[in-house]
């Protein structure tokens, strides 16, 4: 870990500590904590990363931020499609005469999920 570190131009001491949880790879510098500003430095690590923590070090308390959704769209899928708009058609036979096409969308538009970016 320390030889992946240095490459990476960090060079740890022994009392810093290494949070996995803020690193973008295995062994990432930018989730080292030197001992000398653990509270600062984990704030600033999580503010860069949009992440949280709770009970931290020294009682740190951080709130993560919301991840934004990309609202252009819903996705379902075509077996929940098939399977509600039978439980439709099985309620109400007058949607037979209806375009199906149109009653599938409205039915992903009903219980479908938002599509992100992740």
């Amino acid at each position: 870990m320390v030889a992946a570190l240095r490459r990476q131009g960090y060079d740890p001491s022994r009392h810093d500590f290494y949070e996995p949880g803020l690193a973008d790879f295995a062994y990432d510098a930018k989730a080292m904590i030197p001992h000398d500003s653990p509270r600062h430095t984990m704030a600033q690590r999580c503010a860069e990363r949009g992440v949280g923590i709770i009970d931290g070090p020294a009682g740190l308390t951080i709130k993560s931020q919301p991840r934004e959704v990309n609202r252009g769209g819903k996705r379902l899928a075509p077996h929940l499609v098939e399977e509600v708009r039978r439980q439709r058609l099985a309620k109400s036979p007058a949607l037979a005469t209806r375009d199906q096409t149109e009653l599938r969308q409205q039915i992903v538009e009903d219980h479908g999920f938002a599509l992100s970016e992740e």
